[in-house]
């Protein structure tokens, strides 16, 4: 069947190129329905696109403007990444923290055995107020946000990466059907 597109002017005809008419045909089949009901839902479909292109600009085809989940998937796996991160960041601090007080014990014991009695006051005075420093840097951000985290206050980590695992698996499925698909045609 060819399709004769017409203007106002009886002397302006055109036929829509075989490319086309090729596409309208394969979507014919796939759905089923004759030529003419395609090419009024491809029309239809390509109006609402267009529409839809005007109220949201050109990144109109974007995952995440479509797939809600696949906008919240980002989320929850950035999520986890920080707050996984957070934990190896706090353990690292903990083992500073920790080396520190060390060496400061350490000068202690060397400024108790080389220096005079006068200057051993004062750098007593300076030692004791770095430690009393880190007892607070370990109370405020290594012991109590470690608490936090163990609380699960806002979420599970293991339900997250389950969560994270189910959706990649469904998006593999989905991609890897899309792609046998575009192979086998």
């Amino acid at each position: 069947m060819k399709i004769k597109i017409f203007s106002k002017k009886a002397k302006d005809r055109e036929e829509l190129p075989e490319n086309i008419q090729e596409l309208i045909k394969q979507y014919a089949e796939r759905n089923n329905i004759d030529y003419l009901q395609a090419l009024k839902e491809l029309v239809q479909k390509g109006l609402r696109y267009d529409e839809l292109e005007r109220q949201y600009g050109k990144d109109v085809d974007s995952r995440e403007l479509w797939d809600k989940r696949f906008y919240y998937l980002k989320i929850e796996s950035g999520y986890l990444y920080y707050r996984l991160r957070l934990k190896e960041v706090i353990d690292e601090l903990k083992t500073l923290a920790i080396r520190f007080a060390g060496v400061l014990g350490s000068l202690e014991t060397c400024y108790k055995q080389c220096m005079s009695s006068e200057a051993l006051e004062l750098e007593l005075k300076k030692l004791a107020e770095l430690k009393e420093f880190i007892r607070y840097y370990l109370d405020t951000y290594v012991i109590t946000v470690n608490k936090e985290l163990e609380e699960k206050k806002y979420a599970d980590d293991e339900e997250i990466i389950r969560f994270v695992e189910e959706a990649v698996r469904k998006y593999k499925k989905y991609f890897m059907k899309k792609q046998d698909k575009n192979s086998s045609q």
